[in-house]
């Protein structure tokens, strides 16, 4: 009766104990009960992917502040490396045999002793891509000599923007190189805009030049007088710059058309109902709609993963040059022809494209990718040459009406860089700086100075399309507005500065937000999670089987959880969270780096369902891949070819 009594006055706290002592059992037991589920086909292994309100996402950016990690200029392992560059020396200005000059080819002293002494004939080449044939992967990347002219002579007007001349005494080539201008095109220079007179608006010029593959901090490390001149200039970069995206090609696209590669039709080569991206909303179209002139320069982001234009995007196009120069670099000593850097080529390029459209409003881009892409720190070697053409391109007023801006498209993908602790956000946080006129700062003061306060503000390339669209609003007095992408927002509108990943339309695999915890490689979830992700990548490689060495986990080398995330509910009975793994397989001793999201159910005793996001190479595969690369560049990071 007594201990009755005693249970009834004390009741409240002998259950809380029970359930404390239940709860204690079932967390120790979790390791050992968990169950996973059959998520290794295909059909099943990446989960359905629910539509999220936008007025909850934007609800989620006002509540919790993003707060990004304190990187390091120079942190430990990053000085261990010791990059080094060795200065680049191109040959002497005598090795010249032709200038170009007022758009016609000049014979050096060099070229007029050796053609009039020596018996030496010359022939120009005009070169070309057949960009219409790419789509067949077995004709990509190829130049072609369009037309030859025999025996050219002194004075002879440039017959296009991109061209070869060879010099032979009899059978020997005695002098060859390549040539990179602009053949004016007549149609636009004859028909330049009509003045709005009613209006002190001036068409605005945008130039883009883009380091490829450069997180911000390395823009510092190894540009910093370019960094220096461009603050000088006055420019504008921003410290919280966000990728949204894979590779030059994610963060491109969204620069370019306002969209995610996901929103725009399939394009990848190997890929079910490819086809090629001539009609998707390029932003170069809108301004020739605006009579602009346009110019790109790149290698061809469009081309290696994906099937490329039918025809010549823009008015003038460089790739034709960077793929014929792979032809000539072992003619010519590293990044020079004869005696010029080829970076300083390009930026020739750009100030005569200014030159030669003076009347004419223009849009160029430039992606300049051969110093930083596959040769971390030898970007070092443009720093000079770039701080003085930014110099130059101001003092000639080149920029009077320009919005000038300077970028990179991501940080290091692959090799030493990348295997560093800090580069898991370094690859995030590209470079992104934005140049306004003074006539623009005084026309626009408001959005002018709400450029400058953005500048600590989460931005992506979603944001700088955003900025094109309020431009061209100004351009056209309101008559035109490009449509925007969903929470993008013009720079030069009024930000706030607790922008999250979420407000910015940043998916959680690009978040540069979040924080890793290190857990343990023998973790059981992280084990099974390495499992599933080794069968979906050889259950992908299934068309290319018989060409490829099959894929093994060798080690587990990293394993992370994503704090930030922290077990999201995603419903009232499940709980999602978010791994980061890094591992490498067996016989080619490929590393890699993948982001997973698992979903547990809300006792956290059962794995319902595995997402990956992400698999990214971490080394770089070279050759091995030869044997697929070109049908099916998508799966060549997994391939190791069986005959090498």
């Amino acid at each position: 009766m007594n201990i009755w009594i005693c249970y009834k006055r004390n009741r409240f706290y002998v259950i809380s104990i029970l359930l404390t002592f239940v709860f204690i059992l079932t967390f120790l037991k979790r390791e050992k009960d968990i169950t996973f589920v059959d998520i290794t086909k295909p059909e099943t292994n990446i989960s359905a992917k629910k539509t999220v309100q936008v007025s909850r996402l934007r609800n989620l950016g006002k509540k919790i502040h993003c707060k990004i990690p304190k990187l390091e200029l120079w942190p430990k392992d990053i000085k261990k490396n010791g990059f080094k560059f060795e200065p680049v020396v191109c040959d002497s200005p005598e090795s010249e045999w032709f200038i170009i000059r007022d758009r016609k080819i000049i014979f050096t002293t060099t070229a007029k002793t050796h053609i009039l002494n020596n018996n030496v004939s010359c022939e120009l080449r005009i070169i070309d891509t057949k960009e219409y044939l790419e789509g067949n992967s077995k004709f990509k990347g190829r130049v072609y000599d369009i037309k030859t002219y025999k025996n050219i002579e002194n004075g002879m007007q440039i017959p296009s923007d991109i061209f070869s001349i060879h010099c032979s005494q009899g059978s020997n080539y005695v002098f060859e190189n390549l040539y990179l201008t602009i053949k004016p095109n007549r149609n636009i220079i004859s028909n330049p805009p009509k003045s709005d007179l009613s209006s002190e608006e001036p068409k605005w010029n945008i130039l883009i030049w883009c380091f490829d593959s450069l997180s911000r901090l390395s823009w510092q490390r190894f540009l910093p007088k370019t960094v220096e001149a461009f603050k000088e200039i006055g420019g504008v970069w921003f410290e919280r710059s966000n990728t949204i995206g894979y590779g030059t090609v994610g963060s491109f696209l969204p620069l370019l058309t306002g969209k995610h590669e996901r929103e725009l039709h399939q394009a990848v080569r190997g890929k079910k109902g490819a086809r090629s991206i001539d009609d998707y909303p390029w932003i170069w179209k809108d301004l020739k709609g605006q009579n602009y002139s346009t110019l790109f320069a790149d290698t061809g982001s469009f081309n290696w993963k994906h099937v490329g234009f039918n025809a010549t995007p823009t008015d003038h196009y460089a790739r034709p040059f960077f793929l014929a120069i792979k032809h000539h670099k072992k003619k010519h000593k590293k990044y020079c022809l004869k005696s010029k850097l080829r970076l300083e080529i390009l930026q020739n390029y750009i100030e005569e494209y200014w030159d030669t459209y003076n009347k004419n409003p223009k849009m160029a881009l430039v992606n300049y990718e051969e110093m930083s892409h596959d040769n971390f720190g030898d970007i070092s070697g443009a720093d000079k040459a770039q701080a003085e053409w930014l110099h130059r391109m101001t003092k000639s007023k080149r920029l009077e009406n320009t919005i000038f801006i300077l970028m990179s498209d991501h940080g290091a993908r692959f090799g030493r860089i990348r295997k560093m602790k800090q580069s898991q956000w370094e690859i995030l946080n590209p470079y992104y700086g934005i140049r306004l006129p003074d006539n623009f700062k005084k026309l626009h003061p408001i959005e002018s100075n709400n450029l400058e306060r953005n500048k600590d503000v989460l931005v992506t390339t979603l944001d700088i399309y955003a900025t094109f669209s309020h431009i061209i609003r100004f351009v056209t007095n309101d008559k035109v507005k490009l449509r925007i992408h969903k929470r993008s927002a013009s720079l030069l509108s009024s930000l706030p500065k607790n922008r999250t990943c979420a407000a910015a339309n940043i998916h959680k695999k690009f978040c540069m937000c979040d924080r890793f915890k290190a857990i343990s490689v023998t973790d059981t979830i992280v084990e099974h999670l390495t499992e599933v992700i080794i069968a979906n990548i050889t259950n992908s490689l299934k068309p290319i089987r018989q060409h490829c060495k099959p894929v093994k986990i060798k080690r587990i080398l990293e394993a992370y959880k994503v704090q930030n995330n922290n077990g999201r509910k995603t419903g009232n009975k499940t709980v999602k969270e978010v791994y980061k793994v890094n591992f490498m397989v067996g016989a080619f001793y490929g590393q890699y780096e993948s982001i997973v999201s698992a979903t547990f159910d809300i006792s956290r005793t059962a794995i319902l369902n595995i997402e990956i996001q992400e698999v990214n190479r971490l080394d770089r595969y070279g050759s091995q891949a030869v044997c697929v690369e070109r049908d099916y560049p998508e799966l060549a990071l997994f391939c190791y070819c069986i005959h090498q």
